[in-house]
């Protein structure tokens, strides 16, 4: 009998390997952005049912460092108040807004849009809103975070040059 749960325990962690490695190294913009959209999906998921810590494995890497790393950043989002209940209806999703952006070595970065739809209880309508953020790729456009930051921000955290191509794609 413990031969099968060991031969079950290779078959499961052999699956999740494949898994994991279904994603290739892009070899052009269109692949990268298609694997940003695929982690925008996952990133929105997370938002949308606000699970926090996955929310964190798709956020900026500047963001989690802004913030006193991603330990302080997940418990200072799980002690923050947020309307769980009081939310009745949510939907994100993020689109693509601008080109790819190539940085040093493997990194890569993009902004995208989020839009966001969201129905209190005991209010009739959807609130709408829309917002850009910025997302980055360490690994050669394999895999993405996102997350809004200021253009002050942006100017602080990132070489000149970078700073000013990903301002030039976003509006405030």
């Amino acid at each position: 009998m413990k031969y099968i749960y060991l031969l079950l325990t290779v078959i499961l962690l052999s699956s999740c390997n494949s898994i994991a490695s279904k994603v290739e190294n892009p070899q052009s913009d269109d692949d990268r952005i298609k694997n940003m959209l695929i982690d925008a999906k996952a990133y929105s998921n997370s938002l949308e049912i606000i699970d926090i810590q996955n929310m964190a494995e798709y956020t900026l890497p500047v963001i989690l460092r802004m913030n006193g790393g991603k330990e302080v950043y997940i418990r200072s989002l799980e002690e923050s108040s947020h309307p769980i209940g009081e939310i009745e209806y949510m939907r994100i999703e993020i689109m693509p807004e601008a080109k790819i952006i190539k940085g040093q070595g493997d990194n890569y970065y993009s902004v995208v849009r989020q839009e966001t739809e969201q129905k209190l209880n005991g209010i009739d309508e959807i609130v709408h809103s829309s917002i850009k953020l910025v997302t980055e790729s360490l690994d050669g456009g394999k895999n993405w975070t996102f997350g809004f930051l200021r253009k002050a921000d942006i100017s602080n955290y990132y070489p000149p040059e970078l700073a000013g191509e990903i301002n030039k794609n976003l509006d405030y």
